[in-house]
């Protein structure tokens, strides 16, 4: 028997390099693969479609003839950026959008406000396109048309075209889908074959429930790509991948490394209880998410439920905050009020959600072309959430909303000085914080020694940074690293000890993850056409790589810590479950054009 122990262990220790290069493949063709879809997409906006232009005189040549291309999405107005500038009096900075979309081309009034003729009738939503249409944008009179041989030929093969760069993955990407079998599985056994031996009666739990996620998510990888039609293989790979890291890392915190309490309370039975129900909580709500994933991408793909929701959200956001303030409770001892207490020990953390909320009205309010008025209006509401963030204190949250909200503003309305600006009054709006606020003070202050001095505001990170020094390039292996060495390893100081027990390989294919995720986002915002969910995919998108971006770059020491958790990764319920909820909403809005509901 204990020859079998030490083999078991001895096969973990070793396993780690297989374990390690699986994910790092993973991710790398992952990444690779997101990049070279992304970037044909971008070609096949580039250049014109063949057959079909815009033909019109122009008005300040009285014998002067207008030609203009179109691209497989067209933006006619004013502004620099547009592919079809207009001038004159009338005519908007974007005033509308001709695009092709399942073999047809449309005409789009998509502020609601621009004065747009068609056909001699006013347009205020979006109109399809037929040979020979007029088009009236204010002293412009433009004339569609459709030179190709034969329109039935012409529209199954542009819709074949367009199916080629679609989000239409029906077969997972091969050889990750592989590698995400083989590395589950391999992760969860390195675990079970180093668990201690007076554990040995938890072993029957973990396999239940390693069992079961596994079920799940393999499953989930098979099954869903042929359920729903146009189901984006890819960016699921890269949230199955992130799911199965935390899941294993947070099995083998539960587990591994952890000693009883000396009181007289405390026997052996009430340790492996106490265990047990840490490890069961833990596992429960990666499992629930994946249950509810299902729900929530049928939801998202056929109904307009989230649209109507997100008027609500203007209230409930602020409300989702001051719960916080009001009845949450420090339960880290980090001064954060961020948690409120339910019956049975268990407890929520509201601003968690609240993340969603905001997103929601974010894509609602630029969904369409805000006046000016209207955008202070927005301005003067997110500016009244972050104080309520800033009186939590969860400096984290503000780091992330701010630059995802000029992402969104910047991508929805080309406004690049008005960006400048408020990316300005953001800085003045950290500098006030520092000001006003002792924590963050604090916090800057850790920062800025943490090359100079060892003290209490910095320690965490130089803990961190020692830990993946000691990992190196393939880590120390599972159960080999002590997370007690680095102060909240298994929440805020996640990715320290993921490189140190797993190595560095691992953590940078962990950011090649997110950016490929980022890049599914930003491949889905260029397919749809409805600017609600392309406004929510930009930001989802953009929340999972901004959050990951500031934790792995708080906890190396390249930007002030925050106490971001690592999304799918760190330990947590609330921000768990809003994670999967998250990912759910971005499969569910890529699958949108799937049902043809635009």
């Amino acid at each position: 028997m204990p020859c079998l122990l030490m083999s078991l262990v001895y096969f973990s220790y070793v396993s780690r390099y297989l374990t390690g290069l699986c994910f790092a493949l993973a991710a790398l063709i992952l990444c690779f693969t997101a990049y070279r879809r992304l970037r044909e997409r971008l070609t096949l906006h580039r250049q014109p479609v063949d057959h079909y232009f815009l033909l019109g005189e122009d008005p300040s040549q009285p014998d002067g003839i207008l030609y203009y291309p179109l691209y497989f999405s067209t933006s006619l107005g004013k502004a620099r950026s547009s592919d079809i500038q207009l001038k004159g009096r009338g005519i908007l900075r974007h005033h509308a959008m001709i695009y092709l979309y399942k073999g047809a081309w449309y005409l789009d009034n998509f502020s609601g406000k621009a004065a747009i003729q068609l056909n001699g009738k006013e347009l205020k939503g979006r109109k399809r396109l037929r040979h020979e249409d007029k088009i009236v944008l204010g002293r412009y009179s433009l004339s569609f048309f459709d030179e190709a041989k034969s329109a039935q030929k012409s529209g199954q093969s542009l819709r074949k075209l367009e199916e080629d760069l679609s989000l239409d993955q029906s077969q997972p990407p091969g050889l990750a889908s592989i590698l995400l079998a083989l590395y589950l599985p391999l992760a969860l056994l390195q675990v079970l074959f180093v668990l201690p031996a007076d554990l040995n009666a938890l072993a029957p739990g973990f396999l239940l429930l390693s069992g079961l996620f596994m079920l799940l998510i393999l499953s989930s990888a098979l099954l869903w790509p042929r359920i729903y039609r146009h189901f984006d293989s890819m960016a699921f790979t890269c949230f199955a991948l992130l799911m199965s890291l935390g899941f294993a890392i947070q099995m083998r915190l539960s587990l591994l490394n952890r000693s009883m309490p000396t009181s007289p309370d405390w026997d052996q039975d009430k340790w492996l209880d106490f265990l047990r129900t840490d490890m069961f909580k833990q596992a429960l709500f990666p499992i629930l998410g994946l249950l509810i994933m299902p729900l929530i991408i049928v939801l998202v793909s056929r109904t307009k439920l989230i649209e109507r929701l997100a008027p609500l959200c203007l209230v409930l956001t602020p409300l989702l905050y001051l719960s916080s303030i009001v009845l949450g409770s420090d339960i880290t001892g980090t001064g954060a009020r961020l948690w409120i207490r339910l019956p049975m020990g268990l407890t929520i953390q509201p601003s968690e959600f609240a993340k969603i909320t905001y997103l929601l009205v974010l894509a609602w309010t630029f969904k369409v072309r805000l006046s000016f008025k209207r955008q202070l209006l927005f301005l003067a509401w997110a500016g009244g959430n972050f104080i309520l963030v800033l009186l939590l204190p969860d400096l984290g949250s503000l780091m992330i909303l701010l630059p995802l909200s000029l992402v969104v503003f910047l991508v929805m309305t080309s406004e690049y000085i008005k960006t400048a600006l408020i990316l300005l009054a953001g800085s003045s709006f950290f500098f006030l914080a520092y000001q006003v606020f002792p924590y963050v003070r604090r916090r800057i202050y850790g920062w800025l020694t943490l090359w100079t001095e060892l003290n209490a505001q910095n320690d965490q990170i130089i803990r961190g940074l020692k830990a993946m020094s000691r990992g190196g390039l393939v880590g120390l292996g599972c159960g080999q690293a002590e997370p007690r060495a680095i102060p909240l390893a298994s929440s805020d100081m996640i990715f320290p000890f993921l490189v140190e027990e797993q190595g560095l390989l691992v953590g940078l294919a962990l950011v090649a993850i997110f950016m490929a995720l980022w890049l599914r986002g930003a491949h889905a915002f260029m397919v749809t056409r409805d600017s609600f969910s392309a406004a929510l995919i930009l930001g989802l998108a953009s929340s999972f790589f901004i959050e990951a971006a500031v934790v792995v770059a708080g906890s190396t020491g390249l930007v002030p810590l925050t106490g971001v958790t690592l999304p799918f990764i760190a330990r947590g319920g609330s921000s768990m479950l809003a994670k999967y909820l998250m990912a759910g909403l971005l499969l569910g809005l890529a699958n949108r054009q799937a049902e043809g509901d635009r």
